[in-house]
């Protein structure tokens, strides 16, 4: 072989060994990059989920205070309307009391005036007997001298 062909060899070999290891680094280089780019989604990923999480635990949270918020209302409405249902079964107790009161009260004045009504009628009765009898006891009066009033 003549030494320009060993030459020519050796520099084609070192042109492809040179561009094999440009290869090879440029293949390198592009798995880096992929890599790299897969961490930074996987990253991506978890921190998404990490807020979705956050905001979900925020919302559970926030529902748990509106439902307890109104579970003290309902307490309090119902206590409300409890109270108020049992005044208004003192209310009507009370009137109902009242107006039996009035009733008793009313039948006693009626019994007491019948009572009086039955003495007053008895007195004039016996009145009326006894006046009868002081007529029918009484002589009727002659116009002669053995009456006592001449």
């Amino acid at each position: 072989q003549p030494p320009a062909a060993g030459k020519a060899a050796r520099a084609a070999e070192r042109a492809e060994a040179k561009a094999a290891a440009e290869k090879q680094e440029r293949l390198r280089e592009e798995t880096r990059r992929r890599a790299e780019r897969e961490l930074k989604d996987i990253a991506a990923a978890a921190e998404k989920r990490a807020r979705d999480a956050a905001k979900a635990a925020k919302a559970a949270k926030r529902r748990e205070a509106r439902d307890l918020k109104l579970a003290k209302v309902r307490e309090k409405e119902e206590h409300a309307a409890i109270l108020e249902e049992r005044k208004a079964w003192e209310r009507a107790e009370a009137r109902t009391r009242s107006e039996r009161e009035k009733a008793e009260k009313k039948e006693e004045e009626d019994r007491r005036r019948a009572e009086k009504a039955a003495a007053f009628a008895e007195e004039r009765e016996r009145k009326a007997e006894r006046a009868k009898a002081v007529l029918s006891s009484v002589p009727e009066k002659r116009e002669t001298a053995e009456s006592p009033d001449a």
